[in-house]
């Protein structure tokens, strides 16, 4: 057995304890429950928050004098708007508003037909439903509209002129 040199009885990698460290404190109750403070209520009453001395002071004449005379004239500056500009650019905002409400009940139907889609009985029903009903649709559209010359003739007039009112030519 080989002894490192300077390393009479101690274990090898173990550090040395400089004498100029402090011990370590041992810890008497090292597992000590938090007990939080209570406030004691004093007699007879409740405990309030603490309010700051601004709060407490009552407002003066003065200030609710300036308030009600500002409000005033911010009335006053309601009636002299002119609304006849917001009432050309009404209509967009309508539509907007209304592309804006369409999205979100879009997005919120898409949400439930997707879980749907995601149940083990329910989603696979659904989608083999929808797929049947999709090809009941097309059969009956050429059934309908396809098959008979006269009613095929019918459907391309009707394209050409949709066509020719929406592009102009």
């Amino acid at each position: 057995m080989s002894e490192l040199p300077g390393a009479e009885g101690e274990l090898p990698l173990q550090k040395s304890v400089d004498a100029s460290e402090p011990p370590l404190k041992a810890v008497a109750d090292p597992v000590k429950p938090f007990e939080p403070e209570i406030p004691v209520a004093p007699e007879g009453g409740a405990l309030l928050a603490e309010e700051p001395a601004k709060l407490q002071e009552p407002m003066d004449e003065t200030s609710i004098a300036q308030l009600l005379e500002r409000l005033n004239q911010g009335l006053a500056a309601l009636k002299d708007l002119n609304l006849e500009g917001f009432r050309q650019i009404y209509p967009v905002f309508l539509i907007l508003f209304g592309s804006v409400v369409a999205g979100i009940a879009l997005s919120l139907v898409a949400g439930v037909l997707d879980s749907m889609n995601h149940l083990p009985l329910i989603g696979g029903v659904l989608q083999g439903l929808s797929e049947l009903i999709g090809l009941v649709v097309l059969v009956r559209f050429v059934a309908d509209h396809l098959l008979k010359q006269q009613k095929r003739a019918d459907l391309f007039a009707r394209i050409v002129v949709l066509k020719k009112d929406l592009l102009g030519r």
